[in-house]
């Protein structure tokens, strides 16, 4: 996000996605195991993506995301 650049959001944040996850199950505001849901992103920027998110507790945390993707823009850089 670069809200100074006119960038008010990110098209796909499977990282922050599944934080959040980890965050609800965590702190208890849901009890479900596993805990799945779906995020809707990108919309106002014409880029509407979803991701999808489970967290399973066991003995550990499992955390899954995914999704589909398209390239919108490749590069490359030499070092």
């Amino acid at each position: 996000m670069a809200p100074l650049l006119g960038i008010s959001e990110e098209a796909a944040t499977g990282t922050a996605n599944g934080a959040l996850g980890m965050y609800l199950r965590e702190s208890g505001l849901v009890d479900e195991n596993p805990l799945r849901f779906n995020a809707e992103q990108g919309i106002a920027m014409g880029r509407p993506s979803l991701i999808s998110v489970e967290v399973t507790k066991g003995e550990r945390y499992g955390v899954k995301v995914g999704g589909a993707a398209k390239i919108i823009v490749e590069g490359e850089l030499c070092v």
